[in-house]
């Protein structure tokens, strides 16, 4: 009996010893035949069989441009199935890189169709994250954690103005009943616009209405999207659905909105998955193609669009792969701040992807195996190519020819340095980017000259620096728009103000002197949608606790004030403007019409700078030490925009008035479409408003809100008094956007509330207007 308790001890014993073998066997044979798999790929021919469709839809693929290259010849039209699964199967191990959402092969191959629930419901990913930078539970206080945002004394004691509370809580009220959100959800699309005034119904205390948001929202799936959905706007769902989730949790504490949050920002981590961790924008999440780069020509601001929102789901869940994803972002962002032709500031449209081809002659060298970080990828093209991964944001130049540069300070581009600054003041005085291994904070002896600016209006010579913390980042960006893009213009105005232009730049080396020569043209521009920047600027300058960005913030609220109550209160999506050049900035109606009849404003093509071979940017040698080249800028000779041809800009004499368009001011050359419902400066107001405690503010809004009150009245009245809340069209159509409900009302009704109701001592606000908390700090 004895021996028989042995062997069946022994045989307990050697049984879990063969299954743990058995599993670690399977293993390596499994991975043994995908490396296998992986080698064959590689020695496959280099070109894959293309897709054949002459008679393409809009957004699929160039194929006259594959035929120029000449990869198709005579092929017959129409989708070859084995043409597609060859695509398929290379695409496992090498990623697209295109790039637009245009040129995706996703957007023509893949319908709802070929959609199987099953196998969307879990995602395994292709690029996972090894060591995913960590956020504390508990933050200790950081540098600026006692700097107060918000005023300590105010001229009227901040105190509530409740006839104004009144009237902007009926003017929300009327156009939540006529917009009917609730009523309005679909099994086609998420409910966006509910979610995103999701918050302002609790800050308003509409206590029934918010529940009966929350009991619809809560019947939606958020995992995925619905089928009906091709391409997801991942940058308006951060905004938008997952700030309204975050919010509604922050502010209500109630658990579902958490949960769907986690749902939202879970499906978003998807468009993530790509070799360098930066997201695909436009999100074909149902693609069989789904090993791609993020697209080649994307736009910065937007890259950070979920910043904040994952920095606090990452506080609240502790877990990491949310702020993983947020920091990996701006990580890469301050290793570019030197890419472009001004440091600090980015293009409208850069190369997400961060990959520059590798030359057939270095292939044939084997660097792109030693030197380069080198990525097999399938072009838009359809062909293999070899791609250096710089890891950083680079620019878009496929045909390497010398290019313009456009430079704005828009909704888009302010999300870079509205969401940094945001971020710091979130984790409660902590730097973001001090998380990154490769972080350091400059010092002012660090500060080295290798920039200068000539020919500059204000006499600019500014020491430039490549750093990496929060505080540098922002605060040369910052001192890069006040110097480059402000201005005043000439108007008819009483005051002297100040307005934001877009740039263009073009660039020439010099070798002789290892300069970089930067040409910078102001446009003359204004958009309505720079006047956010204020706020940026307000909260920027309390932080970091330079006054210099406050009065810059003034100044530029104040511009946009004057033009809004000079329109009656309307704001034009955009003006084009002549530079003030006299003290006073007043308007002088002979100047300007002598130089509508002389041509000043009119450009000829041979006036335009010829495309030419890109200058390759070396540097220059001295000794055993390479010295990088210099930028040198220079704003050119003519100014403003170059599309005015003869005959745009004519005046009738005898009336001072346009001739194209009697309505127009004689002091704006060209002007977009009025508008009357956007909140971008009732939000710099709202801001300047808190930081300052100056009750000018405070009537500022209140003469906004009123003009928009009496133009809503006048523009949309109807019978018997009733009248809309629309949107203004040229063609007499419109209706109230998102941002009404969840931005420009919440701000009226903050501005005009206690000045402790939400403080921004206790909440950050979101490029959506949605409020999260501060992190918690060990004293």
């Amino acid at each position: 009996m004895s021996l028989y308790k042995a062997f069946r001890s022994l045989v307990r014993r050697v049984r879990s010893v063969l299954i743990l073998a058995v599993t670690i066997l399977l293993l390596f044979y499994y991975t043994f035949e995908n490396e296998i798999d992986m080698l064959n790929s590689f020695a496959e021919n280099e070109y894959i069989p293309s897709i054949k469709d002459v008679a393409r839809n809009e957004g699929g693929l160039d194929l006259a441009d594959i035929r120029r290259e000449g990869v198709l010849k005579d092929e017959p039209t129409g989708l070859d199935p084995t043409d597609l699964k060859a695509l398929r199967e290379k695409n496992k191990y090498f990623p697209l890189l295109i790039s637009d959402a245009s040129k995706d092969p996703s957007a023509l191959l893949e319908t709802s169709s070929d959609l199987d629930p099953t196998k969307f419901a879990s995602h395994k990913e292709r690029y996972p994250v090894l060591n995913e930078v960590s956020l504390p539970v508990i933050l200790t206080p950081g540098e600026g954690s006692d700097l107060a945002v918000q005023s300590s004394v105010f001229e009227d004691e901040g105190v509530a103005d409740e006839k104004m509370l009144r009237n902007i809580k009926e003017l929300f009220v009327n156009t939540w009943k006529q917009e009917d959100l609730v009523g309005k959800i679909s099994e086609f699309h998420w409910p966006m616009n509910l979610i995103d005034a999701l918050d302002t119904l609790y800050i308003l205390k509409e206590e029934e209405e918010f529940e009966s948001a929350l009991n619809a929202i809560s019947e939606v799936t958020f995992s995925l999207p619905p089928a009906s959905i091709e391409a997801v706007d991942i940058s308006d769902v951060g905004s938008r659905a997952l700030g309204g989730l975050m919010s509604g949790y922050e502010l209500s504490g109630n658990a579902t909105l958490l949960q769907k949050a986690k749902e939202v920002a879970d499906f978003s981590l998807r468009a993530y998955d790509t070799p360098n961790r930066l997201p695909l924008l436009n999100f074909f999440w149902k693609s069989k193609l789904d090993n791609r780069f993020p697209y080649q020509k994307a736009n910065a601001g937007a890259l950070t669009s979920m910043t904040l929102e994952l920095i606090k789901l990452s506080q609240i869940t502790q877990e990491n792969k949310y702020f993983d994803a947020a920091q990996r972002i701006y990580r890469t962002i301050s290793l570019s701040t030197n890419e472009f032709d001004l440091e600090y500031l980015f293009p409208n449209q850069v190369d997400a992807s961060g990959c520059t081809p590798i030359s057939t002659d270095q292939i044939q060298l084997g660097r792109h195996l030693s030197q380069f970080k080198g990525m097999k990828s399938i072009d838009e093209n359809l062909q293999f190519i070899h791609c250096h991964q710089t890891g950083k944001l680079i620019s878009f130049n496929p045909k390497k020819v010398k290019q313009e540069q456009h430079f704005d300070m828009d909704a888009q581009a302010q999300l870079l340095y509205s969401n940094l600054v945001k971020s710091y003041h979130l984790l409660n005085g902590n730097d973001l980017l001090k998380f990154s291994d490769n972080y350091f904070e400059p010092n002012d002896d660090d500060i080295r000259d290798d920039s200068k600016i000539k020919n500059s209006p204000s006499g600019i010579n500014k020491n430039k620096e490549k750093a990496q913390s929060s505080r540098h980042i922002f605060t040369k960006a910052m001192d890069s728009v006040r110097d480059l893009m402000a201005f005043n213009p000439a108007t008819p105005l009483k005051e002297n103000i100040t307005l934001l232009s877009s740039l263009k730049t073009r660039t020439h080396l010099s070798p002789a002197t290892n300069e970089v020569n930067v040409e910078i043209t102001r446009m003359y521009d204004m958009k309505f949608e720079r006047c956010s920047l204020a706020s940026t600027l307000a909260l920027g300058s309390k932080l970091f606790n330079m006054p210099t960005f406050g009065d810059f913030a003034n100044d530029l609220a104040t511009g946009c004030f004057h033009l809004i109550e000079e329109f009656g209160g309307f704001q034009p999506v955009e003006l084009y403007l002549d530079p003030c050049e006299n003290e006073q900035c007043n308007l002088d109606v002979e100047l300007k019409v002598e130089r509508t009849k002389n041509g000043h404003y009119y450009r000829l093509d041979s006036d335009k700078a010829e495309t030419v071979q890109q200058d390759e940017i070396k540097v220059s040698q001295q000794g055993d030490v390479t010295v990088p080249p210099r930028r040198v800028l220079a704003f050119a000779y003519k100014q403003g925009p170059s599309f005015f041809r003869s005959g745009d800009l004519e005046v009738d004499t005898r009336k001072l008035q346009w001739k194209d368009d009697p309505r127009r001011p004689l002091w704006v050359n060209k002007m977009g479409q009025l508008r009357v419902l956007s909140p971008d400066a009732v939000e710099a107001i709202f801001y300047l408003y808190r930081t300052t405690g100056d009750a000018k503010w405070r009537q500022m809004a209140r003469t906004m809100f009123q003009m928009t009150l009496e133009t809503l009245q006048n523009s949309n009245g109807g019978a018997k008094g009733v009248w809309k809340i629309n949107e203004l069209y040229d063609d007499g159509t419109g209706l109230a956007s998102s941002s009404w409900l969840s931005k420009t009302l919440k701000y009226y009704f903050l501005l005009f509330s206690d000045k402790n109701y939400y403080s921004l001592d206790d909440y950050v606000f979101t490029s959506g207007g949605h409020l999260l908390r501060k992190a918690e700090v060990k004293s």
